[in-house]
């Protein structure tokens, strides 16, 4: 089950409302709601992979690059 969150003793509302979130966050929740919210193409859904794996190998790239302690211009 998804996202339970139970009081522990005398916790206040915020509190509770706070750990929920991070439960949520953690479990994909929130993103999987963000997503479904409209529909997305097939040519949409493969671009945006496409750009995700783009962004995903420059940032290992640079990453590297750090602990290499080298620049590429």
């Amino acid at each position: 089950m998804y996202g339970v969150t139970d009081s522990k003793g005398s916790e206040n509302v915020e509190r509770m409302l706070r750990r929920f979130k991070k439960i949520s966050e953690s479990d994909g929740i929130i993103a999987e709601v963000k997503k479904r919210r409209s529909f997305e193409k097939p040519s949409e859904t493969k671009r945006r992979k496409k750009d995700d794996a783009v962004r995903r190998v420059k940032m290992d790239r640079l990453i590297a690059q750090r602990k290499s302690g080298t620049k590429s211009f």
